[in-house]
């Protein structure tokens, strides 16, 4: 069951990202009709305020913890923390930013389009 989980986390978390990534696109390249295109405009907002919160709430968290603001137990890995810090929550962070640009911008293109129409 482990070894399965130990597969199955990575996948669906890979799989997220995937979707997030195209909807970013979709949002950058509108494909399809008015209709679908506010649902992708909501969902892109939602995972701007997701990722950006869940990115920044982690980096501050660990920054506080490698500056020993916040004491760790002996069993954290400053290595690994280190690593999440400086790379892979940061990377969540400014995921969660450049989707929030790209959904003010789709915004502020709507608006000069058509700005009697939402």
């Amino acid at each position: 069951m482990t070894a399965l989980r130990s597969v199955r986390v990575p996948a669906v978390v890979a799989a997220a990202l995937a979707v997030g990534g195209v909807l970013v696109l979709l949002l950058a390249y509108p494909l399809s009709s008015d209709r679908w295109q506010r649902w992708v405009y909501r969902l892109d907002v939602v995972a701007s305020v997701v990722l950006t919160l869940y990115g920044a709430v982690l980096v501050v968290a660990g920054a506080l913890v490698l500056s020993d603001v916040i004491h760790p137990n002996a069993s954290t890995d400053l290595h690994a923390l280190r690593w999440h810090v400086g790379l892979w929550d940061a990377w969540f962070l400014a995921w969660g930013l450049a989707t929030g640009w790209t959904v003010v911008a789709y915004r502020r293109g709507q608006r000069t389009r058509s700005p009697t129409t939402h």
